[in-house]
């Protein structure tokens, strides 16, 4: 998926380096994770009129000393055509998923193509987000200059809510074409371990749709890069209005009973057996012929079922298409308000319908728990099967969850009577989708799978 003219200019002046790592080795180690841990939570629900809805319950969060992260869209343009850096990460969790799973439909050596970016500093919300950071990430670890200052790129968003704390701060910066004349300009970590490439905004859509590309934050960056300069990126379908005249649904309410509308939280001990486990690897770099480059450890969060499926609802009503915007309940976000981390968000926050897996092994079982999660967590029948989008890596840097994406219409007046859990019990309502794109660009939305599932549906929409 690399575009060819560009990637040959690139390259051409980039003879192989024999320290360039061509695969990973990884296997379970004895030693204690360093990098990561978990913190535990009691949560206590209630309805709106303040009655416990069950007794109290312990959830699990991944917490790291630096737990934001930067995801750095840096970007030339030539004509009308904008070109995205994209490096070549190790992400020896994802090698590790071969360690942990049964059997893995999608095969991985930890080697994907990412957006650059970073850790961001403890202490950084004080002081805002330093140019100065963007500008040495361009500079020594992509070997390119940049053309002026850098600017955020939307709001920020949690890849993985469930079972994470992090938040990421999307920004963009203009860069010149590559130019490898002129080596003055190649970063001190350049001719390391990493390589780069660029690829055309519809590349990364495309790439995504056709399993190449697996970072779901490179995906988010393409749309919104290509909103800002008025490009219409395109996916190989088309949604067809099936002119329902069920209006949708303001009231939640109408589909269930005693809706979450308060939780409290206060630390709590590690219970016997908890959802999430930390496991530390041994890790190797591999030459292309097998040579030990480097090694060192690294953790990786595991729990049942690893991966997760989101299911991207939306629903027709006169010409227009709404999504339903369901209020989770996310009690790992409060350990963000327990750490001091901006921006502080509630636990009810909105977004979009995902369930965890449990052992599927085939996408055609995947789409089957995806229909299931849109019974229970909308209480409504999914239209058709659901339709499979692709897979990508929310957050690969300790979390080897692989999130399945599928589209589904729904129509309000087909009723469920599935149950659903009680941290899926916060309720829903429908907004058109150019209102959640435009929450989402203001930083009001924060789910990053389901702004990605929006953006697809809108590209949809225009067939």
């Amino acid at each position: 998926m690399l575009n060819a003219s560009v990637a040959a200019s690139f390259e051409q002046h980039r003879p192989y380096d024999i320290r360039r790592v061509e695969k990973l080795g990884v296997h379970f180690s004895s030693n204690d994770p360093v990098f990561t841990s978990v913190r535990h939570l009691q949560v206590s629900f209630y309805n709106k009129r303040g009655e416990d809805l069950a007794s109290p319950q312990i959830f699990s969060a991944e917490c790291k000393p630096e737990p934001d992260a930067l995801d750095l869209a840096a970007y030339f343009q030539r004509g009308r055509e904008i070109y995205l850096a994209v490096a070549s990460r190790l992400r020896p969790v994802l090698a590790a998923r071969t360690l942990l799973l049964a059997k893995d439909p999608i095969a991985e050596n930890g080697i994907v193509w990412n957006l650059p970016g970073c850790y961001l500093p403890n202490g950084w919300q004080e002081s805002g987000l330093d140019d100065l950071l963007v500008q040495d990430i361009v500079k020594n670890r992509l070997g390119l200059q940049a053309r002026g200052a850098s600017f955020n790129l939307g709001g920020p968003y949690f890849p993985s809510v469930g079972s994470s704390i992090e938040a990421c701060f999307p920004r963009a910066i203009d860069v010149a074409p590559p130019d490898f004349h002129t080596k003055e300009l190649f970063g001190s970590e350049f001719h390391g371990h990493s390589r780069l490439s660029f690829l055309s905004l519809q590349q990364v859509i495309s790439g995504f749709l056709q399993g190449s590309i697996r970072d779901t934050r490179m995906v988010l960056a393409a749309f919104r890069l290509a909103a800002r300069h008025g490009i219409e990126l395109k996916v190989p379908f088309k949604l067809l209005s099936r002119g329902l005249g069920t209006p949708p649904l303001e009231d939640p309410a109408q589909l269930h009973s005693d809706l979450v509308e308060r939780i409290e939280v206060a630390e709590a001990a590690a219970p016997q057996n908890s959802f999430i486990k930390l496991r530390s690897l041994q890790v190797q770099n591999l030459s292309r012929d097998n040579r030990v480059l480097d090694q060192y450890h690294a953790d990786t969060v595991t729990r049942p079922g690893i991966d997760s499926v989101d299911i991207g609802c939306y629903s027709w009503h006169q010409g227009r298409i709404y999504l339903p915007l369901r209020k989770g309940v996310r009690p790992t976000l409060a350990f963000r308000t327990l750490m001091g981390l901006a921006p502080e968000i509630s636990p009810l926050d909105p977004g979009g319908v995902a369930e965890s897996l449990e052992g599927e092994g085939s996408i055609e079982e995947i789409a089957a728990r995806a229909a299931q999660g849109v019974r229970e967590e909308l209480g409504l029948e999914p239209l058709s099967c659901p339709y499979y989008l692709g897979a990508s890596y929310p957050s690969p840097g300790t979390n080897p969850e692989r999130a399945y994406s599928f589209l589904v219409e729904v129509d309000p007046s087909l009723r469920s009577e599935a149950s659903c859990a009680l941290d899926e019990r916060g309720g829903w309502a429908y907004a058109p989708i150019e209102d959640v794109i435009k929450q989402g660009e203001d930083g009001a939305i924060t789910d990053l799978r389901y702004l990605v599932n929006a953006y697809i549906i809108q590209a949809a929409m225009r067939g």
